[in-house]
């Protein structure tokens, strides 16, 4: 609390500010979100507009270029200086440089957002086997969750958090994420709970059930990266809880 009195001790303005001593943001987390990447924002006035909200971490929301392939690289392999997210907006690398550096310089961690199962148009093109996703029936299609129409891809396609082989693609495309850009950790997201699905061989899979081992996976390859869960609905919540996020 802050008193202004004047020289005869009257009291002329009182102001409340708030400092949070804790060892870790994790003790209190008070999180928010980013959705804009456009080439020259001014990203500083946002960045003390949130800070003086007291937020100590962000959610970077559609940053990616494709949920299976967050990063477009040139063909030299370096990181592109733009690129559309999914629903075709422009991401600029110096934008997105610019919010981590201020955010880092004002104590907020950085999250980039991801499904821990999606994958977008041309998924097969960049290695993603068909047989590591969930179907929607025994022998049928893949489970997909369409997207309006005009966005880069007409649907994101649902792969099995169990499969093996999806979880050493999607976990290396992740630790690809965090040698190229100072993000903090992972903000692993779903799509909430639409009834039991089917792997490749015809089996059902609860998808609650895939979520705890999935995350212990990840949490052992991402090291010291923070790694968060958006359980949608609070469907898979208790097992979560029992993970390593």
């Amino acid at each position: 609390e802050l008193t202004l009195e004047d020289e005869a001790g009257a009291v002329q303005q009182v102001a409340h500010t708030a400092v949070d001593v804790s060892s870790s943001w994790l003790k209190f987390p008070r999180y928010g979100y980013l959705t804009d990447y456009r080439d020259g924002l001014d990203t500083q006035p946002i960045i003390e507009q949130l800070k003086g909200l007291h937020l100590n971490a962000l959610q970077y929301y559609d940053w990616q270029w494709k949920h299976h392939q967050p990063l477009k690289r040139e063909a030299d392999g370096s990181l592109a200086a733009s690129w559309p997210e999914i629903a075709g907006r422009p991401v600029s690398q110096a934008t997105l440089r610019k919010w981590l550096s201020g955010a880092r310089a004002a104590g907020m961690v950085s999250m980039q957002y991801n499904l821990i199962y999606g994958a977008v148009k041309g998924y097969e093109a960049d290695g993603v086997d068909p047989r590591w996703g969930l179907f929607e029936t025994p022998g049928g299609k893949l489970w997909q969750l369409d997207m309006p129409g005009g966005w880069q891809t007409p649907a994101i396609w649902m792969f099995n958090p169990l499969n093996t082989g999806w979880q050493k693609y999607i976990l290396d495309r992740t630790n690809a994420v965090f040698a190229a850009l100072p993000f903090d950790g992972w903000h692993a997201d779903t799509i909430g709970d639409w009834g039991m699905r089917y792997d490749a061989d015809g089996k059902p899979v609860a998808i609650q059930d895939t979520f705890a081992p999935f995350l212990n996976a990840a949490k052992d390859a991402l090291g010291s990266k923070y790694l968060v869960m958006n359980v949608v609905g609070n469907k898979g919540h208790a097992e979560v809880n029992r993970s390593k996020v």
